[in-house]
This record gives structure tokens, C-alpha cells and sequence, in this order.
């Protein structure tokens, strides 16, 4: 009887193929399914000693001989992480569009992150390039905004993109792009709006190599894994700002891969009465809030939409980051990382307490200001009325003991 396979994520330095002593048999055999994730051991143009990371499907003995060679970084299952909307989606009757890529979110809504106008006076996104990592787009929708799209990949097919897999990328993308930037189209979520951190993270790098500004992935699981890390460092190391939404499960916690450093985590606030959306995820450490309640999009079809989530509050992020690196019309081209910087260091103070709200609702107009050099000191914010309601407190880590540890025990 064949030994039972398990689909992982192997991380590694890059060695000389005749140094390896684990990976050399698994990547001969084609039933192992190998796929690169962040770069190959096999291009040349990767450095020696550079991390490369890669999926397989391996047995026991064979996670044992990865975990044991000299250039393992980590051997992991692959996790997976899921959409973050809230139901329901209300279509908008009566809505018109005047013209194709007039629309941008309502003035209320642009108005909460002091951004209202800011399009009309060139903070467009101009010379940016914004890729959303979801379940793709309809010709409907690519036909009535008229994106440039740079380039597409289907992540769950590994072929191209051939338009929408999961609804959930319609709603997200006309929030994520400014209405003159560039479009790149990354379809990771399935039809049950699941997403593999290997497939988000081979997303992460094609959006980084064809030239992605920013990056949003509205979506969290409950999982770590160490290739959300490689990409997330990868793209940091090339100046790419990425936005995830913290999950919605009203829970003081941030979701993965929101949760890493250098990916910007999302809160979801009500404009309405300037508070934490109650559903979303929260931690002091967030990056801050933007809105996520009742917020304005579209569907498949093309018709304008009222829905729910740190789904939508994250691409929001990515909008007002690209919109202040705008690279033309006269502006400076901020670098994106240096944007939302000064997007979480200028935040207002809501009167939410700071782990439920973490850095503050964004203000990108003060957050241009403070960059320019021009920003007035704040006045001091008055300290929130305390709340009757008991302060939550983080639930304590679970003590288990790691799976790899459990399997060489059984082999034990």
C-alpha cells in the first residue's frame, strides 16, 4: 500500500543541486505536484543562499528528510484563509453610474478618511499600479471602469485568468483602485471563497514582479504560516505596500496574514457613529480603522451594492495609499510604504478605546500634510467616556505540541 501524501509548503535555502540532500528525489518524482512559491532553487537568476520556498506532496519519511537537511528554513501543511464580507449584499436600486470610471465611494465615506475631493485635485493614482488578490472581475464590471490591467494570473487554475471565479472580487476591486490607476488581477479565492497562503503568497510575488505599488488580500484565516512571512518580506524588500483585512469574527485578534509585520491590517468602522464595526476583528496593534459598514460597491452585473466586512474596509486602505503615491499631475510620488507610515502615524483618535480601534480611523489629506511638512501640531484629543461593558482580554495561546513533532514521534 502506498505511504499517504500530504500536501506542505517547504521553505529552504538555495543550495547547488548536487548539495542537496533531501529535496533532489521529491522534485524528480511528477506525482509530488512541485510548485514554486516565492523564487525556485532551479532558476538561475536566484542567488545562492537566497530563501525559496515550494509546494509538494510528500510522505511522512519524506517531511522527515526536508526537515532534516542542512537548508530547511521549515517544513508546513498548507492553511488556508477565507473571505471577509458580512452578509447580506443589498443591491441599490435606482443607482446610476453617469460615466464609465466616474465612480468612486460615496462623499461621506471618502469625507471619514479625510480624502473627500482629493481625486478631483490630481491624488488619483496616477503612474500606480494596484493589485488585488481575490476571485476575480466580470467584463461587466472590467467594461464599465475601463482598468488598465497590467497583468493577470488564476492562482486556483494556474493558467490565466478568464474572469470571475468568486463574486467576492467584484465587490473589492472598485474599492481598491483610484480612479487613474493601473489594474493588476490576481484570482487566488475559489468558488467557496478559500484562498491557500502558498497561492496568496505566489500572488504576492507576480504582483511585486510586474510592478504592483500596492497589494490588497481582503481575507484572514486563523493559521500562521511561515510563507505569508517570505511574502510579505519580499514585498517590503521592494517597497510594496500591502493591505489585509483583520477578520470578522468580533474578536480581539488579528487575523493571517494581516497579523505579520508588514502587512497592513484593516479594522472595520462605521462611518455612521465613528465607532468599531461590530463584527471586526480588533487589537491595538492594528493599523487602524477604515470604513467596513454598510459601504458601497458592485456586483457581477455591474449594479451598485450596499455590503459588509474588514473586506471592505481593507481595500479602502489600498485605495488611499495608492491615491497618496500618486506618480504625476504635479505630485511628489510618495513611496507607498512611506504613505501608510504617515497614514498610521497621523490617524485620528476615534472614541473607541485604542485596542479596539488600534492606530485610528485614517485621514489621508493630514497624512499628505504631515509628509509635506505643512501639518499643524493636533489639538490633544479628549480621553473616550469609559465604556460599562468589560474590557476583553486576549485569549492565551494554546499549548500544542507542533504537528511535524507528532508525526516523528508516530515514526518514532
Amino acid at each position: 500500500m502506498p505511504e499517504e501524501k500530504q500536501r506542505v509548503v517547504v521553505g529552504a535555502l538555495k543550495i547547488r543541486p548536487e548539495e542537496r540532500d533531501a529535496s533532489g528525489p521529491v522534485l524528480a518524482r511528477p506525482e509530488a505536484n512541485y510548485r514554486d512559491v516565492i523564487d525556485s532553487n532551479d532558476d538561475p537568476g536566484v542567488p545562492l543562499g537566497a530563501e525559496v520556498s515550494f509546494e509538494a506532496d510528500l510522505t511522512e519519511a519524506e517531511v522527515a528528510a526536508f526537515l532534516d537537511a542542512h537548508n530547511c528554513r521549515y517544513v508546513q501543511p498548507v492553511v488556508y484563509a477565507t473571505t471577509d464580507e458580512v452578509g447580506p449584499v443589498e443591491l441599490v436600486e435606482g443607482a446610476t453610474i453617469a460615466q464609465t470610471g466616474s465612480w468612486r465611494p460615496p462623499k461621506r465615506t471618502m469625507a471619514y478618511m479625510d480624502a473627500d475631493g482629493l481625486e478631483e485635485e490630481g491624488w488619483d493614482g496616477t503612474g500606480v499600479t494596484v493589485a488585488v488578490l481575490d476571485g476575480g472581475t466580470t467584463k461587466a464590471l472590467k467594461d464599465l471602469f475601463g482598468w488598465e490591467i497590467v497583468a493577470s494570473w488564476d492562482f486556483v487554475s494556474n493558467g490565466p485568468a478568464r474572469g470571475m471565479r468568486n463574486e467576492h472580487g467584484c465587490f473589492v476591486t472598485p474599492e481598491a483602485v483610484p480612479i487613474a490607476a493601473k489594474l493588476i488581477e490576481c484570482v487566488v479565492f475559489n468558488e467557496e471563497g478559500r484562498s491557500s497562503a502558498t497561492n496568496t503568497a505566489r500572488a504576492v510575488k507576480f504582483a511585486v514582479d510586474n510592478g504592483a505599488d500596492v497589494i490588497n488580500f481582503s481575507g484572514s484565516g486563523d493559521s500562521p504560516s511561515s510563507v505569508y512571512d517570505d511574502a510579505r518580506r519580499y514585498a517590503a524588500r521592494h517597497g510594496v505596500a500591502w493591505t489585509a483585512s483583520a477578520g470578522n469574527e468580533n474578536e480581539y485578534r488579528v487575523g493571517y496574514p494581516a497579523a505579520y509585520p508588514d502587512v497592513i491590517s484593516s479594522i472595520a468602522a462605521d462611518e455612521t457613529v465613528d465607532q468599531r464595526g461590530k463584527f471586526s476583528n480588533y487589537h491595538e496593534d492594528a493599523n487602524g480603522m477604515t470604513p467596513g459598514v454598510r459601504c458601497e460597491s458592485f456586483n457581477r452585473e455591474a449594479r451598485i451594492i450596499n455590503w459588509n466586512g474588514t473586506s471592505s474596509s481593507a481595500p479602502k486602505k489600498a485605495r488611499v495609499i495608492a491615491m497618496g503615491a500618486t506618480k504625476g499631475n504635479g505630485k511628489p510620488g510618495y513611496a507607498p510604504l512611506k504613505v501608510a507610515a504617515s497614514l498610521r502615524n497621523t490617524a485620528r483618535n476615534t472614541p473607541e478605546p485604542t485596542q479596539e480601534e488600534g492606530a485610528g480611523a485614517w485621514r489621508l489629506r493630514y497624512a499628505l500634510d504631515k509628509l509635506a511638512g505643512s501639518a499643524p501640531v493636533p489639538e490633544p484629543t479628549p480621553a473616550p467616556e469609559p465604556k460599562p461593558e468589560p474590557t476583553p482580554t486576549p485569549r492565551p495561546p494554546r499549548q500544542t505540541v507542533p504537528w511535524w513533532r507528532q508525526m516523528l514521534r508516530r515514526r518514532g
